[in-house]
């Protein structure tokens, strides 16, 4: 388990870092679960957990100062544990919203409690006119802001690997149903709330062709995102025309 441990701490580290400089969105659990899986041989494994994690909170955004469930620990845990204990998917799943609900804890932490502190740290070489005490600044705030998220993981999956998997073990098969159920649930409700927040209702059919393709025609993944973007293309030109002609 220790190998698996350090793997996901690390996916969880270069996850935080990117979310505090380049953000190149490596945060997002459709990231975050293909590479775990990939690191720990089961992209398969990877890419349905961290999938279905993103679908959970794919409509949450950031207001204000209230933050919201960390999907990168949680994705990166539940795909750790799925892999390296046996864990069913759903259970693994629906394991990911007590940890996502604890990263948000740690987020509330590292703006509220940790962010000003550090912050000031660079007060005094500033004004000493100390351009490389300024510089450190950043670095020791991202090290320091880190812990607060690789300690937990690190733990998680190495000491938290067996328990999981001998409670696995003793839950009844209807219990395991019953969380596959509550993950299918979950990933639903994510994606509808996403949906309720489309500004304009007159691309609704639009969507319910493309669940058409899927449902009906068996159309892959492929195909439908094909369709999609040419549909998004004659409707950009056409929309643009339209708009031209009126002016």
């Amino acid at each position: 388990m220790l190998y698996a441990a350090i793997i996901t701490t690390l996916v969880v580290a270069i996850g935080i870092t990117d979310e505090l400089t380049l953000q190149w969105q490596s945060t997002r659990a459709i990231v975050t679960g293909p590479l775990v899986g990939l690191l720990l041989g089961d992209v398969g494994t990877g890419l349905v957990v961290g999938a279905t994690i993103e679908l959970m909170f794919l409509s949450n955004v950031i207001v204000g100062a209230a933050e919201i469930p960390d999907v990168t620990m949680a994705s990166a845990i539940a795909t750790a544990l799925c892999i390296t204990s046996n864990v069913p998917q759903e259970v693994a799943i629906t394991l990911a919203v007590p940890v996502a609900i604890f990263g948000q804890f740690m987020s509330t932490i590292r703006f509220s409690v940790l962010g000003v502190p550090l912050a000031h740290l660079a007060d005094k070489p500033a004004a000493n006119g100390d351009i490389k005490g300024v510089l450190r600044t950043p670095a020791i705030g991202l090290i320091v802001l880190n812990l607060l998220y690789i300690i937990p993981t690190f733990i998680a999956v190495y000491f938290g690997a067996d328990l999981v998997s001998a409670a696995v073990e003793m839950m009844p098969t209807k219990l395991i149903n019953a969380f596959g159920v509550g993950s299918n649930l979950l990933a639903a409700v994510g994606f509808a709330m996403l949906l309720s927040m489309l500004k304009s209702r007159k691309l609704l059919p639009m969507l319910f062709i493309g669940y058409f393709m899927a449902a009906f025609l068996n159309v892959s993944i492929i195909g439908t995102v094909i369709v999609a973007l040419s549909v998004a293309i004659l409707y950009s030109n056409l929309t643009r025309s339209k708009g031209e002609t009126e002016v």
